[in-house]
């Protein structure tokens, strides 16, 4: 036997979206202590830090696979063209 579904009046369910809409807002901007706004700016200081290490880090490795600065590397005129 199929279950009888439950109805709500329309009152009801504008409440229920109302309530929604007030406590489950992601978008809803919390109060920022001073503390918390030192730690952010803290933390976006070391994400840049952190970045230009690996762009540096990152750049590097390109002369290691050409070659560049590697021993017995084939140059011009190198101890292997002999």
């Amino acid at each position: 036997m199929p279950e009888q579904r439950r109805r709500f009046s329309a009152q009801f369910k504008a409440e229920a979206v109302q309530v929604v809409i007030e406590t489950e807002n992601p978008d809803a901007q919390q109060p920022v202590s001073p503390s918390e706004r030192v730690r952010v700016a803290e933390m976006e200081d070391e994400i840049r830090r952190l970045r230009m290490e690996n762009e540096f880090l990152g750049a590097g490795t390109g002369t290691a696979a050409n070659g560049i600065g590697d021993r017995g590397a084939a140059e011009p005129g190198g101890s292997r063209d002999r």
